[in-house]
């Protein structure tokens, strides 16, 4: 079983390199996305002292921006950031997991990850900064069980800056309070080492978040409060896409895994460690299903963390047991990777690439660099080398939902062009009409991905 497990190591490693190798072509073969488009525009504003929306906390900003700052503004510059913090959170993963499963299980657990992400970790997004360093917080928590007490406030300052990645990563806190708990009511713990082991991970957290949240309601006042929290909290999104494909992977992934990890409840070495990474995950799984809109980026908190439950939990296998855990190991690579490999290679023949190039090629040629242009998608604005004026960043059923944009169209005397797609909708009719009434179409562009692109320059006249 030893040369099994060597083998599928090798394996596992052969097929990070391959996934990196393929996600290295990506960068440059996919057209851009919608929100890798937002995040740039907010990194850029952000080096040219703008202040616009985003309703995700300012650290992926500030880290993209000193990134753009470094290495250039371009969408390939922002994909490599991409890549290489989702190489971070599969090396984190192994790096957590050879603690408990050893080296050649924790290099699968890594290949299983990347199998998972093997198109999602190129675009930007904060999920995955976010993961590593709540993932990160509470090794240091379960690091802090063994006896070294400062590692509880060291784990509160890991969670601290995941959550300044992305809001629900304070679930990673609630986690360690649940734990807690449970060590009190088992008779564990006393409630005073609880309460002093709970305040120094809190106070790791405060410590962190206190001088910043200090620094941006200075900056801001209540508009940060109303972006980072408010805004969440009145989101409505337009439709669930439980039913994607991407989500339904995701989701075969956890079920498959959740029943590894109840299946093996009692056979683990590990009894606490398993505990703290069960909790975490039936947390996140709460927070997945009870989420307004459903997006399977949301299940990447609970991912890694099921990864390692689930190479855990094979601990005490039998060999026919193992057997049977390899298969569905080497299963739950390979239909993500073929999936994924299928949607490539339809999106290649698609010509969204070509036909988006074409577009943006138009924009660059006949709008002038001096010009104030708005576009309704972040992607164009972006590849524009535009910066964002209004107080979002683009047009979207979220931004809707919550912002009043019936101002658009006085907004709207300040520009030079539009460039409009089928997102143009999500601004109020009256207001939609009363802009395009200064305006006068230039070109038009059909069956650009699913959708079309305007181009509308300012009447003379006005």
């Amino acid at each position: 079983m030893e040369k099994y497990e060597k083998f599928l190591a090798y394996f596992a490693g052969a097929f990070i390199f391959f996934s990196l190798i393929v996600k290295i072509w990506l960068i440059y073969n996919l057209p851009i996305g919608f929100d890798e488009g937002g995040y740039g525009l907010v990194s850029s504003g952000l080096l040219d002292g703008l202040d616009i929306f985003d309703h995700k906390p300012p650290f992926l900003h500030y880290l993209l921006a000193s990134w753009m700052y470094l290495f250039g503004g371009t969408i390939v510059s922002v994909r490599f950031l991409a890549l290489l913090l989702d190489f971070a959170l599969a090396m984190t993963i192994f790096f957590v997991a050879k603690n408990y499963v050893g080296k050649n299980k924790a290099i699968m657990g890594s290949a299983l990850y990347f199998a998972l992400s093997f198109v999602e970790g190129i675009y930007l997004s904060t999920e995955i900064p976010s993961v590593i360093f709540g993932l990160l917080g509470v090794f240091m928590y379960l690091k802090a069980l063994n006896g070294n007490r400062m590692n509880y406030f060291l784990s509160g300052v890991l969670i601290a800056i995941s959550i300044w990645f992305k809001q629900p990563a304070v679930l990673f806190f609630i986690a360690i309070l649940v734990h807690q708990g449970l060590l009190v009511y088992r008779n564990k713990l006393k409630f005073r080492e609880c309460l002093n082991n709970v305040l120094l991970n809190l106070l790791g957290i405060l410590i962190v978040s206190v001088p910043l949240l200090s620094y941006f309601l200075y900056k801001q006042g209540s508009l940060f409060i109303y972006k980072i929290i408010t805004f969440n909290l009145l989101f409505k999104g337009s439709t669930s896409r439980i039913f994607s494909i991407g989500k339904a992977i995701y989701l075969l992934a956890s079920v498959i895994g959740i029943l590894f990890v109840f299946m093996a409840n009692n056979k683990t070495k590990h009894k606490t460690e398993y505990s703290v990474f069960k909790i975490a995950v039936m947390i996140w799984l709460v927070f997945f299903l009870l989420s307004q809109e459903v997006f399977y980026a949301h299940l990447f908190g609970l991912i890694p963390f099921l990864i390692i439950l689930t190479l855990m939990s094979s601990e005490n296998y039998t060999k026919s047991e193992m057997k049977m855990f390899y298969a569905v190991i080497i299963v739950a690579v390979l239909i993500p990777v073929m999936t994924n490999l299928n949607s490539i290679a339809r999106e290649y023949k698609s010509g969204d690439l070509e036909s988006q190039g074409k577009v943006i090629e138009y924009l660059k040629q006949n709008i002038p660099d001096e010009a104030n242009v708005f576009s309704d998608n972040s992607a164009y604005q972006f590849a524009m080398g535009k910066k964002s004026l209004y107080k979002i960043t683009a047009l979207a059923p979220s931004f809707a939902s919550v912002f009043d944009l019936t101002d658009f169209c006085d907004f709207s005397d300040n520009l030079d062009y539009l460039v409009l797609t089928h997102r143009e909708k999500y601004l109020p009719e009256e207001t939609l009409n009363c802009t395009l009434n200064k305006f006068t179409l230039m070109e038009k562009f059909d069956n650009v991905g699913e959708s079309f692109v305007e181009v509308w320059k300012k009447n003379e006249n006005n």
